[in-house]
């Protein structure tokens, strides 16, 4: 799976926190400028949810790894807040993690 149709990625994408550069392979967090990328963690099944996210001011080039699937809920949380529905990101959250 390339980064571009990662379930969760795409998740991200669509909510209004997020601006989508999917073609790139990376979604941009517009509060903090971060990317989020999908983590090729080769085909090991405990990262199939992994994400890898760079800030702005990170001064070091290491990878940092984080569990998706806690990514992806806590940003729901911030996008229920900002007006979304938790209905519906609920059940596409539930999808993008099948």
């Amino acid at each position: 799976m390339n980064s571009s149709n990662h379930p969760l990625l795409k998740f991200l994408a669509n909510l209004p926190q997020f601006h989508s550069q999917l073609l790139h392979g990376v979604v941009v967090d517009m509060r903090s400028g971060a990317t989020v990328a999908k983590y090729d963690g080769g085909d090991e099944p405990k990262h199939y949810h992994s994400l890898e996210v760079r800030w702005p001011a990170q001064t070091f080039d290491g990878k940092i790894i984080i569990d998706g699937e806690k990514y992806a809920r806590l940003q729901m949380m911030e996008a229920i807040n900002l007006g979304a529905s938790e209905a519906s990101l609920s059940l596409a959250l539930e999808k993008a993690l099948d």
